[in-house]
């Protein structure tokens, strides 16, 4: 499944999932265990989720893609 994912959005979108398991670990043990929460516990999530969000946002701030014809005619220029 992940080499789908991969495949379909990049290695770096893809991964994110990844990223996300510590967060859903300690929310889970918040509700389902009943465990406390560190204060170091949650800004290291928002952190977790702050980079989650700023690796899968629109690729539109990246630089474009250069193809075939606008090499030739930077060339030929």
């Amino acid at each position: 499944m992940m080499i789908a994912l991969v495949g379909r959005v990049g290695s770096t979108r893809g991964s994110v999932p990844l990223y996300l398991g510590a967060p859903v670990a300690v929310a889970l043990g918040v509700v389902v265990l009943g465990e406390t929460v560190h204060p170091a516990a949650i800004v290291g999530t928002a952190l977790v989720i702050m980079g989650a969000w700023l690796t899968s946002r629109s690729e539109a701030r990246q630089q474009p893609n250069i193809n075939s014809e606008d090499a030739e005619g930077a060339s030929l220029a």
